[in-house]
């Protein structure tokens, strides 16, 4: 009876799963919790994928706001960290090897000139040109995990293309 006293005061919020395409990969979200907040997480990634798209990082920098400044502050921070191991200012260099395949149309890799790369890097380093792909996927995930606590998830798995973070 007891038992039966100590369930009964449990409450448990079905298991909710969706997978959806974006940031160029497959992210597939497993919350346990209302179905709303699967619904407003997807479109939490939907907007900051939409926003930090290499198509779109230009706007978004233009339209600086708090959060590209938070973003930006954190790079700069995992830079410094990292004695620059990891630098958001590789768009040059990226672009070169042909990386993106919204301006060549299709996906066009190639490797560059030595000459190419010096150029590349040259301009990488007058910090003009940001790619935040190495970082924009744990920057989401982070924002979809607080997101998700604070309308009562408590158990979840966000998985974004290998990038996982689990509540």
């Amino acid at each position: 009876m007891l038992c039966i006293l100590m369930l009964s005061g449990c409450s448990f919020d079905a298991k909710r799963e969706k997978t959806l395409f974006a940031m160029d990969t497959e992210i597939e979200l497993a919350i346990y919790g209302k179905k709303k907040a699967l619904e407003r997480a997807e479109t939490e990634i939907a907007r900051l994928s939409e926003k930090y798209s290499v198509e779109n990082l230009e706007i978004a920098i233009k339209n600086y706001d708090a959060e590209t400044e938070e973003i930006l502050n954190t790079a700069t921070k995992i830079k410094e960290e990292t004695n620059g191991a990891f630098d958001v200012n590789v768009a040059p260099i990226m672009r070169i090897w042909g990386f993106y395949s919204h301006e060549f149309g299709e996906k066009n890799y190639r490797i560059p000139t030595s000459l190419e790369i010096e150029e590349a890097l040259a301009t990488a380093s007058s910090g003009q040109y940001v790619d935040l792909g190495g970082i924009a996927k744990g920057y989401i995930a982070d924002r979809v995990k607080e997101y998700l606590v604070e309308n009562g998830v408590h158990h979840a798995i966000i998985d974004l293309g290998g990038n996982v973070l689990v509540i």
